[in-house]
């Protein structure tokens, strides 16, 4: 909307015919903080609608749950306790509808499994790195880029899967650790959106928006993106998880612990 537009020479009627012109079709709008206050000054009420109640939520999130549950995969039975719970929030979240809390907990899962399953083989293979003090230092310095490093080192990922978790250290992960919404969300234009200039009277239809062109409107569609790629993010985690910890389980087995070269 013109930053400006309400504050100029328009009427109640004209105002309230221009905002339902431009709501028509649209199940989202947005208004800026100087623009709802000269429409209030114009007479024109906004109605506050109190959130969900906590039934209706349940109601909405058991819907979802039912169609999302077909698609994962079933809770890993063998894990160990420190990544059960994790793990379990992580697709509680994503059962729930809460999809932003599911992708930053897969994170945050992934990462502590990179770290572990490489000290495990480490230790295995240097008794001086077997101790609690050791893994206190990896837990505390090692990030998640130099965890990637970490678990390359010991042979539990190769190149390619390496790659893979340095793209989402860079697109999931620290978007989601520093809440970076624009990052999230460069590039992404909302279509078919309607604005509406109050100095011309004009509501305009069929616009792109870009995302960044205000905060709200960049969470409104960073939101709609953490919906749509949290399963994928899930099973990204869930993916890595297994072959983390066979590929562990069998070079401890194997006893074939020595440092992959480079």
């Amino acid at each position: 909307m013109n930053d400006n537009g309400a504050q100029l020479g328009l009427t109640r009627e004209e105002a309230e015919t221009l905002l339902k012109e431009a709501v028509r079709g649209q199940t989202t709008g947005v208004i800026g903080a100087k623009q709802l206050a000269a429409l209030e000054r114009l007479g024109i009420r906004f109605d506050i609608i109190e959130g969900e109640s906590l039934d209706n939520f349940f109601y909405r999130a058991k819907a979802h749950a039912d169609d999302m549950v077909t698609r994962l995969p079933p809770m890993p039975e063998w894990l160990e306790y420190q990544f059960k719970k994790p793990y379990y929030q992580a697709r509680i979240n994503l059962l729930l509808g809460l999809p932003g809390a599911s992708i930053t907990l897969c994170a945050l899962l992934l990462e502590h499994m990179l770290k572990w399953a490489a000290f495990c083989v480490e230790a295995a293979s240097e008794q001086s790195c077997n101790s609690i003090d050791h893994w206190r230092e990896v837990e505390i310095n090692t990030n998640f880029g130099s965890a990637i490093g970490y678990a390359k080192k010991w042979g539990l990922i190769d190149k390619e899967l390496s790659k893979k978790l340095d793209r989402f250290r860079e697109d999931v992960r620290n978007v989601h650790r520093h809440n970076l919404v624009f990052k999230a969300t460069e590039g992404v234009q909302v279509k078919n959106a309607a604005a509406v200039d109050f100095a011309n009277k004009t509501v305009y239809r069929n616009q792109s928006l870009d995302a960044h062109e205000t905060i709200t409107i960049a969470s409104l569609a960073k939101e709609e993106i953490d919906q749509r790629r949290s399963l994928d993010v899930f099973l990204f985690m869930h993916s890595c998880m297994e072959h983390l910890f066979s590929t562990r389980d069998k070079l401890l087995a194997s006893k074939d612990c020595k440092r992959t070269a480079g």
